[in-house]
């Protein structure tokens, strides 16, 4: 049993602990690879995701291999279906301090991800990498359904454009980008990056409010509002990512469908 704790929520998920062997199989990859700008493009290519595994580092390239598989499973599983919600709590008081924001959200998804692994593919002379201090293999998965490949953005103002004109949707499928801030390991940093893009989206679908007036026994008067968004995304994905050079940041580009 593994218990996530998030702001408001409390979720639980099962997880399992099976190591299956790693798939050394070469294939063709497209030429979208990391760049010295640090800009990864992973559109999908003749319908198989293309996925930036990332590990931290090891002492042993195989454990790095094999961390950066379970890392782009997971992300496979992400695929397959990711259930969000996000949280906004406001509150207001009669005082002019008595204010405050407060946000919040979770994840529940498939935990059982090595299912995927033998099913990724690579080569490990052509697709693994080492930047910051991780480990990044891209691999590829066949879906049981094609995927488009959507139109590769340009660089603009020294940065890919969708940040600062972020696209609502992408081909059909919803858009959402995603930032985090360096942590003190790069793998930590992308995933909080997924997290935040997978919110985006998240944020994209209905929300309800949900309002209360109370006065307390001091006679002071709060209100609080909260905003609540969630559903369910599908077909969730990751087309560009990109580490700022100046704050060593990562923003992530992804799309996906609700339901």
């Amino acid at each position: 049993m593994r218990i996530l704790f998030v702001p408001f929520l409390l979720l639980f998920f099962s997880c399992a602990g099976i190591q299956k062997p790693v798939d050394t199989t070469p294939v063709a990859i497209p030429p979208e690879t990391p760049n010295p700008n640090g800009y990864w493009i992973t559109h999908p290519d003749n319908g198989d995701l293309i996925i930036m595994g990332v590990a931290n580092r090891q002492r042993k390239r195989e454990d790095e291999i094999q961390r950066a598989l379970e890392d782009a499973a997971h992300k496979v599983a992400l695929f397959y279906g990711v259930k969000g919600i996000k949280t906004i709590l406001t509150t207001n008081g009669s005082g002019v301090w008595d204010y405050s924001m407060d946000t919040g959200h979770a994840f529940s998804f498939d935990t059982e991800y090595e299912k995927y692994i033998d099913a990724l593919k690579y080569d490990t002379s052509r697709d693994a990498f080492s930047i910051d201090g991780a480990f990044l293999l891209r691999v590829r998965y066949t879906v049981p359904t094609p995927l488009p490949a959507p139109h590769t953005f340009a660089m603009k103002d020294g940065m890919p454009e969708w940040i600062k004109k972020p696209p609502k949707e992408i081909g059909g499928y919803r858009a959402g980008t995603g930032y985090a801030g360096p942590h003190s390991k790069f793998k930590d940093t992308i995933t909080r990056a997924y997290e935040n893009a997978i919110i985006s989206i998240i944020g994209t679908i209905a929300t309800k409010n949900v309002s209360t007036i109370g006065t307390g026994s001091s006679g002071v008067t709060t209100s609080a509002d909260m905003q609540i968004s969630e559903g369910v995304l599908t077909e969730f994905f990751v087309l560009e990512m990109w580490q700022d050079p100046n704050t060593k940041g990562v923003w992530v580009l992804a799309v996906a469908k609700s339901r």
